[in-house]
């Protein structure tokens, strides 16, 4: 697995807007006969400021190529940029232990 977290502060537009955008984003995921279920994401916020923290989770590097080829991919990507101002960080993570599901 891959693993990779994505952090930004929430700048620009609606977060109303902001929210239905990663619901469709996530839908897109889920619907992509490629991707299902090979890709997890997830996405929080901080509740007491303007913090946003994405957890993405990929079965194999296959599936990280295959999501950054789709064209919702890109687009989601922009737009995340643009909620951040520009500043956003990626940071690849490591898993060292977890509960059982």
């Amino acid at each position: 697995m891959k693993h990779f977290m994505i952090k930004y502060a929430f700048a620009n537009g609606t977060t109303e807007e902001w929210h239905r955008e990663i619901g469709r984003f996530i839908s897109a995921i889920d619907n992509d006969p490629e991707l299902k279920g090979r890709i997890n994401y997830r996405c929080m916020k901080n509740r007491d400021d303007s913090s946003y923290f994405h957890l993405a989770s990929a079965a194999d590097d296959l599936a990280v190529k295959t999501l950054q080829a789709r064209d919702f991919f890109k687009h989601y990507t922009e737009k995340t940029r643009q909620v951040a101002g520009g500043d956003v960080t990626v940071t690849p993570i490591e898993l060292i232990a977890e509960t059982a599901a």
